[in-house]
């Protein structure tokens, strides 16, 4: 995901709320994969985020593995 002016925040840092729009994108369509998608879908139902450090400019990636 690019950060720019649309993903940063007033202060001109990541908005914590893209990264987890990101990583909720990501669990979404992993998950999706792995359901019969003719008889269920996906929805997210909590998400808990963490931001170890700030980041201004450039890309970020998010990358999900499957635990259950």
């Amino acid at each position: 995901m690019p950060v720019h002016d649309a993903t940063r925040q007033p202060f001109g840092m990541l908005h914590g709320g893209a990264s987890v729009v990101l990583a909720e994108t990501v669990a979404s369509v992993g998950t999706w994969n792995l359901i019969d998608m003719e008889k269920e879908y996906v929805v997210g139902l909590k998400i808990n985020a963490n931001h170890i450090r700030g980041k201004k400019d450039g890309m970020v990636t998010a990358i999900g593995i499957p635990i259950h």
